[in-house]
């Protein structure tokens, strides 16, 4: 894709444009819900440096995010799956978002966005 692709998804607008519609998973949400959880991971890890969490709740507490970590993964592939723009709208910076996916995805995102006519 060339600049002009990736900087017209970097406009203000872009989002308001790919947003997801009534019914569908919101991936922005779900990021924001994974970054929490990853979060908590570093405080549970803080804890039991510090002496004031034992080995075994913070196991119990680990096994627990990481269970919800699972389960939010798995939203946001499903979610990624049914609207390949999914991803793209909570993509903060949309031309490293670009470089980093692979052709499948790029792919994905040109069907979503555009007609090829030859």
């Amino acid at each position: 894709m060339s600049i002009v692709h990736w900087a017209r998804l970097s406009r203000p607008d872009a989002p308001d444009l790919l947003a997801a519609r009534a019914g569908e998973i919101d991936v922005a949400v779900l990021h924001a819900q994974r970054g929490e959880l990853l979060g908590r991971e570093s405080a549970i890890a803080s804890l039991l440096a510090s002496g004031k969490l034992s080995p075994q709740s913070a196991e119990e507490a680990l096994d627990a995010v990481a269970s919800d970590l699972q389960v939010l993964n798995d939203r946001i592939a499903l979610a990624v799956r049914q609207g390949p723009l999914a991803d793209l709208v909570s993509a903060g910076d949309v031309r490293a978002w670009w470089e980093g996916t692979t052709l499948a995805r790029r792919r994905a995102v040109i069907d979503a966005l555009m007609t090829v006519e030859i």
